[in-house]
């Protein structure tokens, strides 16, 4: 983890570059579409619900090895962009009324539940929303 803390770092401060108008990402390979697709920009999820939230998951991840490491300003700088990036996903990509995230896919409604971007008494819901759009497959 230590030999790896300052590439993550540097992928942080690049990922910081990247963001969107609305503090989103999407600008990833689409290595997660569904196979068979017809053309290559075909995903059934949106790249912007996908890039966005697995990358908060990701930061996630960068804030424990900086904790566990010691290195409590780096942490600092990764919960940063992950407060903000997690803040721009619940405001610009799920409609917490419904519990939908933006696209209504399996992938989109099961990323957000087990990536952490719905608060504990709002989970209910979101698995409700999944089973209704597995239902609909």
């Amino acid at each position: 983890m230590r030999e790896a803390a300052t590439p993550i770092l540097r992928y942080v401060t690049y990922l910081y570059s990247k963001l969107d108008e609305r503090d989103l990402l999407a600008f990833g390979l689409g290595d997660w579409c569904q196979p068979n697709r017809k053309n290559e920009g075909d995903h059934a999820t949106p790249l912007v619900v996908t890039d966005s939230i697995v990358t908060a998951d990701n930061l996630w991840k960068a804030m424990e090895i900086y904790d566990i490491l010691g290195m409590a300003e780096q942490k600092d700088y990764v919960n940063a962009l992950y407060q903000r990036l997690r803040m721009a996903i619940r405001k610009e990509l799920i409609d917490l009324e419904h519990a939908s995230v933006y696209g209504g896919t399996q992938t989109g409604q099961a990323i957000a539940i087990a990536y952490r971007m719905f608060e504990e008494d709002e989970i209910p819901n979101d698995v409700m929303k999944v089973i209704e759009v597995l239902e609909d497959y």
